[in-house]
């Protein structure tokens, strides 16, 4: 008998102890050890958990900040403190379930605390400690000239939005740090954030400089190529050519004829140290494009240049389905039942754009995503479009193709392309006039590839979204990442 009663009575402690409208009692609370972060002008939730469930029916939940009352709910009453009005809840749907966390939105620095969770019935109470920390992260560095051409330079590097401070690292092109000899000021704004200016003064040898901020397990970087011209000061033909002119000045009184003579002299000799200074600098140009940098002139053009260009599913091989807008492709591996024209691709897994030029400069994006393969370009409405056509500028296709993340442009012979990372988001920029196709990434302006003269025709940009199945997108002027020139660009 009394075995049968021990049995009973676990029965129903068990069934009391997992039922979600347990009796009030006792019960405690769960918190996290470890300090919650959250972000400046994000959302962060402290979680807090009765356990076990309790009944919520005179359940108070009260939020406290360094034992300053913040939110507070009872019968459906809430109070909640100024400071923190529109931007803390409860997940009310949970709470009986035992969740009573604190969501707290738009994160300000002085959010930074303690918090206590207090959970109080008739007759029992309890609470627990969390601490948030909250970090702000600035945006990436700016870089900027702040000196006239001369033997050394000085480069400004600027952040804002930084918390707590963050620390400034300069360095050259070969990863030596030049911090001593930079001049640093870390400011706090009005938001009790943290904004950097830090200035150094560099010379013919370093060209190549880095800023590095610092803030924790986070960096951001932006660099700057400074062409040899800004370390070149006047040259020595200018340099003496006021007193020369002086001395012509009075060699007229004796001369006219000599001094003409001497003038045109001078002239040509200007003239040629002007062709050499240009000569150099059209070489450091190419230098500094070889290696994937764009000159701030170049990329300041592009954005005037955004063409809108939409996809036309009458050339879409049938394995492609084009979206409505027509600014999606997807290959969905099987063929449509689409009518077979001339215009349709029936090898290549091809869609052209509804939009051709002929002459003026255009610039469009694609979205390519974290896809492994995909072909961009043009090709000229000449060009073959029925079976396995050769990809090559000779048959009127310009493309760029990735493939087993292996990029490379479709020349003859196909040149491979080393880049730091597989672009996310590819520019296409078509400059008729010049007959050049360039490609740039989006996301840090660097550049991919050009093809060089010959891009002539009455052009089609071309897309293939690959074998993946995820829609390659066309994006519209606004939705492209911020044209800035601040990474990898060259005045």
């Amino acid at each position: 008998m009394m075995q049968w009663l021990k049995c009973e009575a676990l029965v129903l402690l068990t069934f009391l102890y997992f039922s979600p409208c347990q009796l009030q009692g006792s019960f405690e609370i769960s918190v996290p050890d470890e300090p919650v972060v959250g972000v400046v002008k994000g959302s962060v939730v402290l979680p807090c958990q009765v356990i076990p469930v309790v009944n919520t029916k005179d359940l108070e939940i009260a939020w406290l900040r360094d034992r300053e009352n913040i939110y507070n709910v009872k019968n459906d009453q809430v109070t909640i403190d100024e400071k923190f009005k529109g931007r803390v809840e409860i997940f009310k749907e949970e709470v009986n379930k035992g969740n009573v966390s604190l969501k707290i939105q738009d994160v300000v620095v002085s959010d930074w605390g303690v918090y206590t969770c207090n959970v109080l019935t008739s007759d029992y109470f309890r609470e627990g400690l969390i601490t948030l920390n909250v970090i702000g992260v600035g945006g990436e560095p700016s870089l900027s000239i702040e000196s006239p051409p001369g033997p050394e330079i000085v480069v400004k590097c600027e952040s804002q939005g930084w918390f707590p401070k963050p620390a400034v690292v300069w360095k050259n092109g070969i990863n030596k740090e030049l911090t001593t000899r930079a001049t640093s000021n870390v400011t706090e704004s009005s938001e009790s954030l943290f904004d950097v200016n830090s200035v150094i003064s560099v010379t013919k040898k370093d060209r190549g400089i880095i800023c590095v901020i610092e803030h924790g397990q986070k960096t951001l970087e932006s660099h700057i190529q400074i062409g040899e011209e800004f370390f070149t000061l006047v040259s020595p033909g200018w340099k003496h050519f006021g007193g020369f002119l002086i001395f012509l000045l009075l060699l007229a009184l004796f001369s006219v004829p000599l001094a003409v003579y001497l003038y045109k002299k001078q002239k040509e000799k200007i003239e040629s140290e002007k062709q050499h200074l240009e000569s150099e600098n059209d070489e450091l140009r190419k230098e500094i494009k070889a290696t994937g940098y764009i000159l701030k002139s170049e990329w300041g053009r592009i954005p005037k240049s955004f063409a809108h260009v939409t996809l036309d599913p009458e050339t879409a091989h049938p394995c492609l389905v084009v979206s409505a807008d027509g600014r999606c492709v997807q290959n969905q591996h099987k063929d449509q039942n689409v009518p077979d024209t001339p215009l349709r691709f029936d090898t290549w897994h091809f869609v052209l754009g509804r939009e051709s030029f002929t002459s003026g400069r255009h610039y469009w994006e694609v979205d390519v995503k974290k896809r492994a393969d995909w072909y961009l370009g043009v090709v000229s409405e000449s060009a073959q479009r029925k079976t396995r056509v050769s990809l090559k500028p000779q048959s009127g296709y310009w493309i760029v193709k990735l493939n087993s993340d292996e990029l490379s442009a479709l020349t003859e012979p196909e040149t491979t392309l080393r880049l730091r990372a597989i672009p996310q988001k590819v520019g296409v920029y078509l400059d008729c006039e010049e007959g050049r196709l360039s490609f740039y990434s989006v996301e840090d302006h660097w550049h991919i590839y050009t093809f060089n003269g010959g891009v002539t025709g009455k052009l089609y940009p071309l897309f293939a979204p690959g074998e993946e199945g995820e829609e390659l997108e066309i994006l519209q002027f606004g939705e492209e990442t911020n044209h800035s020139d601040q990474h990898r660009e060259v005045a």
